[in-house]
């Protein structure tokens, strides 16, 4: 498994990001040689067509350290908006908002074909339209 994430560190007095010093990173050990992985936009396109899924309410196990729904949740919601059974290749996260304890994340499911392939679009957005998460996924066709 291969991933790769841009983060950045952030003042949240000042409302402003901050240049990563050597400091901040040498607790987490020597940095590992840069992956090579394809060629991947920043930005997901947002499907114009969708199914709607089944809501999801935000609960206490969603929620990480920093009190919102953690990353990897909003993966695994839109890996269980998909069709069970499909075997999953890649995936890529676009996270926008954070959402909270109590809020109600709806499953906005799209899908593609790419030759071989289907490409699965989730937007997970709030009731209000409010985005929180575009998931990308592609599968091997059934």
């Amino acid at each position: 498994m291969r991933a790769g994430s841009v983060w950045f560190l952030y003042d949240t007095e000042k409302n402003m990001p901050l240049r990563v010093q050597p400091e901040d990173t040498a607790p987490y050990g020597a940095e590992e040689p840069k992956l090579i992985l394809s060629p991947a936009p920043k930005k997901i396109p947002l499907p114009d067509c969708y199914d709607t899924g089944e809501p999801v309410v935000v609960s206490r196990h969603h929620i990480d350290t920093n009190h919102h729904v953690n990353n990897a949740q909003y993966v695994d919601i839109a890996r269980e908006s998909i069709p069970t059974g499909l075997k999953i290749i890649e995936i890529r996260a676009d996270y926008k908002k954070a959402a909270l304890l109590g809020d109600v994340i709806i499953p906005r499911v799209s899908c593609g074909d790419q030759g071989e392939k289907q490409v699965w679009t989730v937007v997970l957005s709030g009731d209000g339209g409010e985005i929180y998460a575009v998931v990308w996924l592609q599968t091997e066709k059934r």
